[in-house]
């Protein structure tokens, strides 16, 4: 199971690092500096996409569900469009936002697509759900990049300050940093370990740092 995951990790990963080295460029800031509205305005200079707010009746008119919806992208021939719940607190329309934007990266293959981002998380099928991950694997990259991960956390800046600091949630942030080094873990000791120790080891692993972490203790990131 892990190199497959790995590798699918490491294919968002790289996405994620081409894409902030070309919002680097394109607006003349270093990679570090990245916030999540320079990404969303990359996407909307660069691509045919227009970002909507909605709030909750907008989006059942739209859509003729009563399902709680964070966020939606339909994408046609001629453009995308990205919707979002603007009744959410902050940090989760911003993550909404760039999930969406990452469904367009990832998913828009065909001429007519669809995404919706439910509250309720398990009425997806099964292939859905895997992109529904895939999006939040990239969206949580574009919130806080690997560059500026490791320079935030390895300089001393504490989790509240870098949540602050990209208006991340702490949730979003803290299952970030634990993909982050549990993703580091794997990738480093997957060919030293026996399969069960591998299956248990980087959930460990992963979980006591950032805890550590968000207790305030200091921690060090290395990169891959």
């Amino acid at each position: 199971m892990y190199p497959e995951e790995l590798e699918k990790y490491l294919e968002i990963q790289q996405i994620s690092k081409n894409l902030s080295e070309t919002i680097s460029n394109y607006y003349h800031i270093r990679e570090t500096q990245i916030r999540w509205w320079n990404v969303t305005e990359f996407f909307k200079d660069t691509k045919k996409i227009t970002i909507t707010p909605l709030n909750k009746n907008q989006f059942n008119k739209l859509i003729n569900s009563n399902y709680g919806i964070y966020g939606l992208t339909i994408i046609n021939k001629y453009l995308s469009m990205v919707y979002y719940n603007d009744t959410s607190i902050p940090s989760r329309q911003h993550f909404t936002i760039l999930h969406e934007l990452s469904h367009i990266q990832l998913h828009s293959h065909t001429k007519n697509e669809t995404y919706s981002s439910l509250i309720i998380g398990n009425d997806y099928s099964a292939e859905d759900t895997i992109k529904e991950q895939e999006a939040n694997t990239l969206a949580s990259h574009l919130l806080i990049n690997d560059s500026a991960l490791n320079q935030y956390i390895n300089n001393g800046f504490t989790f509240n300050q870098i949540s602050k600091e990209f208006e991340i949630s702490h949730e979003a942030l803290k299952n970030r940093i634990k993909n982050y080094l549990k993703y580091y873990y794997i990738k480093n000791n997957i060919n030293n370990y026996e399969e069960d120790k591998i299956i248990q080891n980087p959930f460990i692993y992963a979980s006591s740092i950032t805890t550590k972490y968000m207790d305030d203790q200091r921690i060090y990131l290395k990169s891959f």
